[in-house]
Order: structure tokens, then sequence, then C-alpha cells
């Protein structure tokens, strides 16, 4: 009976609730937004017994954080690129597979809640409860040579993600790929240690790196999304109420960041072809007969 009662308690009796979500992003980014978007509606709907304190660009990296998280309690969510969580679910490398998704839509309907409970488990059994992914977009090409068909990467030095079918891809394709972290994209660039990489268009816009560049290439190459996760030891100290409250939150934030992320890169790309207009830049667009050779060339590796 005790039991009963003490679930039955006003939620508002219940100890505040403190969840340290640290940002590994710039600032003005729909990522930031979004992540100070949720703790400000986590704030309103749970009347200030919930706080969700956002700590953006600390001095780790993805990777580091992903291992605090799952081995201390000094912070309870955190959004790396999906991509990072392949070092525990070997599986999730697909999502470097190339042209794997045609649209976003498509994208958003894997993550939609009645299509990817396997994906839940495999977060789960590895320490993360999955509340769902944020939107960077889908990856584009920058190079100092024009590849307008896969077999244009011959001889090309890549720079791609930590990923085996990223590197086993290039190495189909007789180009060199080499992996490093994000911060050291400019540099390496700039010392002409790699001549083309992949990466969204607000980041390559963010970043200056199309200024060593001659040629963007429009593919939609891959899809680059984060992983929003919250440590599960603390997840399962939640009530049920105060479950509710943090997925109310995230579904509202959801459909903000999605908007915010295409108006953000819609808006990049705009400055890059003012920048082409004035500068030894081309922005190349493929026909759809162009993109299908990459498209089919990707289902045969």
């Amino acid at each position: 009976m005790i039991k009963i009662w003490l679930l039955m308690l006003p939620f508002y009796l219940y100890a505040t609730i403190t969840i340290h979500f640290p940002i590994v992003t710039k600032k003005n980014t729909p990522k930031t937004k979004a992540a100070l978007y949720f703790a400000k509606r986590v704030r309103e709907i749970s009347k200030g017994k919930m706080i969700v304190k956002v700590e953006i660009d600390p001095k780790c990296s993805d990777s580091q954080m992903l291992n605090i998280l799952n081995s201390s309690k000094d912070i309870q969510m955190l959004a790396p690129t999906l991509n990072k969580f392949a070092t525990y679910i070997p599986k999730l490398d697909f999502f470097n597979i190339p042209f794997l998704f045609k649209n976003i839509y498509e994208v958003h309907a894997l993550f939609n809640p009645s299509n990817y409970k396997n994906i839940l488990n495999d977060f789960r059994n590895n320490g993360f409860i999955l509340l769902g992914v944020w939107d960077n977009g889908f990856t584009q090409l920058t190079s100092n040579k024009l590849i307008l068909s896969p077999k244009d990467f011959k001889n090309t030095r890549v720079r791609v993600y930590s990923s085996k079918i990223a590197v086993n891809y290039m190495h189909s394709h007789k180009a060199i790929p080499i992996n490093f972290p994000f911060y050291y994209l400019y540099t390496a660039l700039e010392k002409s240690l790699i001549n083309t990489q992949i990466n969204t268009i607000s980041n390559i816009y963010t970043t200056k790196i199309y200024t060593l560049q001659k040629y963007l290439i429009m593919l939609d190459y891959s899809y680059l999304g984060y992983g929003v996760v919250v440590n599960s030891s603390f997840w399962n100290k939640l009530n049920r109420i105060q479950k509710s409250i943090i997925k109310q939150a995230f579904a509202e934030t959801t459909q903000k960041e999605r908007i915010w992320t295409n108006a953000y890169n819609a808006s990049m790309l705009k400055k890059l072809k003012e920048y082409a207009k004035t500068h030894s830049f081309k922005i190349i667009t493929l026909s759809d007969k162009q993109k299908e050779l990459f498209v089919k060339d990707s289902l045969n590796n």
C-alpha cells in the first residue's frame, strides 16, 4: 500500500532532477538551438522539477564523451553523430553506405518508433536509451578534381569517417581513404594531405574548406545525423512521469530541429553560391543519369 501511495504523490513533490547534456558543436547551429529548446521545454513541462544543463562545445570529442557517458555519472545525455556508435554497435556502420537513402523522408521513416525496435534494443544493450535522431543533412563532395562518375575517384586522397564500409568503398575505386578527426580537416586540405572530402553543406561552409577546393559536387552521398541518447542507468532511475516529460520535450524539439536544419543548410548553400560567383569554385549539380551511375555502382560494391 505504501508503494502505491508513493507512486500517486504529485509530481512536484519529487526531488529536482538535473540532466547534464554536453553538445559537441559550434554555437548558433541547429543542433545547439535544439538542445537549448529541449532544455527549455523540459523545464516548462516539469514546472522546474527537471533541469537540463546544456554545455556547448566542450573540450572532449564525441568519442570521448560517449566513453564518459557509458562509464560515469558526470553526464546523462549526448548527441554524437550516428557513426560514432559503430564502436559499440558495428551494424550502425551501414549509415556509411553511399546512396543508401533516396531522401530525408526515408531516414525519418527508419527512425519512426514503430520501425526501429531492433535498433532501440541494440542501443539499450550497450547502455544507451535512444530517444531519436536529429538531422545534419546529406553529405556532399568537395574536391580539387572534377568527379562526375565513380571511376573519377581513382587516385584521389579522400578524407573518410572511421568506417570499414567507407574505406572499402574508396579502395574499390582505387582512391586513397584517409581518416582523421573533423577538427583537422581544414589543415589537412591546406597541407594537401587530402584533395577530396565528404561532408554536409553546413560543415563545408562553417569550416571554410570550400576556400581550399575547386568543386562542390551535389551528390547526397550519405546521411549525417545525431543519435540523441540517455545513459540507461540514469534512465532506469526515472519514474514514468519523468520519462514521459523527456519524450514529449524531445518529440517537440525534433520537429523544430528538422525545420531549423533545412533552413540552415539552405542558407549555407546560398552563401556558397554567392562565393562561387566571384571565385574559382564551381558548384556541380549532377543530372539524374549521372547520379544513377553512383547509385548503381554503390549497389554493386
